[in-house]
């Protein structure tokens, strides 16, 4: 297998469900870096070194994992701001907008992903 087939590009929109608490919720965001099992993240992604450490949603120690670091932008009160995330490479799914969007094609479809095999599913990444 070549090493960088089947990975989700740099600034691709992606989904994936996180849960916590009891809670499952969708995040999305865009692709900023990869970073295979046991690299160090900060190497991978060197403009975390700029980011503040409570923005910052992941740990930073290497993994035994594939990983993503997703840019999320949150809103608030004061405007938004960038989160970053370190969903495993497993759970992360391409955005059906942005996989319509590279195609040519445009949808109202929201909550659709499109899976690595091809397959569109609503609602959870994982169905």
């Amino acid at each position: 297998m070549a090493e960088n087939e089947g990975r989700i590009g740099v600034g691709t929109l992606v989904r994936w469900e996180s849960h916590g608490a009891g809670w499952f919720k969708t995040k999305e965001g865009r692709v900023v870096a990869f970073v295979p099992a046991w690299a160090d993240p900060v190497e991978a992604c060197p403009e975390l070194k700029a980011v503040p450490r409570s923005r910052i949603k992941f740990s930073l120690e290497p993994a035994a994992v594939d990983r993503y670091v997703v840019r999320v932008y949150r809103t608030s009160r004061r405007g938004g701001l960038d989160y970053y995330y370190g969903p495993r490479a497993d759970v992360v799914e391409r955005a059906m907008a942005e996989a319509e969007a590279e195609s040519g094609r445009c949808s109202s479809i929201r909550g659709a992903f499109l899976h690595n095999d091809g397959s569109v599913s609503r609602g959870r990444a994982n169905q």
